[in-house]
């Protein structure tokens, strides 16, 4: 740590993210003993293959229920281009959803960098070749003041020691801020939400940094993976080898 954030962090010291209890100055994973005890975390190890949340006893071949049923869906008559799987850092209850609703809509933009040092410390840097995020639209950014999602994706980049390729891909607007109720309803409606950017500099970034590579994608929840495998298909699409997910929280979805 600098000696400039050390003076940064005296005077307005590091707060845990999910009790908002006071941490030393010198902390960089801001989560207290007490909540790092009690928060539902997503064991790499014990969880699907391809949400990342964690396996019940009834569970088998390494998936959830809701992704056995996404393995068998397709689109337009053909596989798939999904993310491999996704990994989780902890399970969408209680308080992670407090941190999840603080970044988003109270302006704490300080939980983003142990978010992301929570979802780093579940991978592995020699898998991914760079990280991106999923994008939001240019309104939700302009309310916000930033993106979520490419917040935490940077934290996470930096952890892992890998370049953060922004402004690829891009939200469009007319889709974003509608509402669907069952799994399928999401997969739907988010089908064509996203495309890549237009220009000579994203052709120059898939030619030298995204063809035949492997991507990161960063989001904050994982609830339906609708959002994440749209935005996957388009990166393979544009010539990415593979897409691997990970996420801040991983929610239990009840199917429809």
């Amino acid at each position: 740590m600098s000696i400039r954030q050390n003076i940064i962090n005296w005077l307005y010291p590091p707060r845990c993210i999910f009790c908002d209890i006071v941490m030393p100055y010198t902390t960089l994973f801001c989560v207290c003993d007490e909540c790092n005890s009690a928060i539902p975390y997503a064991s790499r190890d014990y969880c699907c293959d391809g949400c990342g949340l964690p396996l019940l006893e009834d569970d088998v071949g390494g998936m959830c229920k809701s992704c056995r049923v996404l393995s068998r869906m397709t689109e337009r008559g053909e596989p798939c281009k999904r993310i491999l799987r996704n990994y989780g850092a902890c399970v969408y209850d209680f308080y992670p959803k407090a941190v999840v609703l603080g970044l988003k809509f109270r302006h704490r933009a300080d939980y983003a960098s142990t978010m992301g040092l929570m979802i780093a410390a579940n991978l592995r840097r020699e898998e991914y070749d760079c990280v991106v995020c999923v994008p939001s639209t240019l309104q939700r950014i302009q309310k916000r003041g930033y993106n979520p999602a490419e917040m935490i994706a940077r934290e996470v980049a930096k952890y892992l020691g890998l370049e953060y390729i922004n402004e690829i891909v891009i939200a469009k607007a007319e889709v974003e801020q509608k509402q669907a109720a069952s799994r399928q309803e999401r997969y739907d409606l988010v089908r064509d939400a996203f495309e890549m950017a237009e220009g000579k500099r994203v052709q120059r970034v898939i030619e030298r940094k995204l063809k035949g590579k492997n991507v990161l994608l960063i989001d904050d929840v994982y609830t339906t993976g609708a959002t994440m495998n749209s935005v996957a298909r388009v990166l393979i699409d544009s010539g990415v080898k593979d897409v691997t997910g990970a996420t801040f929280a991983v929610t239990p979805l009840k199917d429809n």
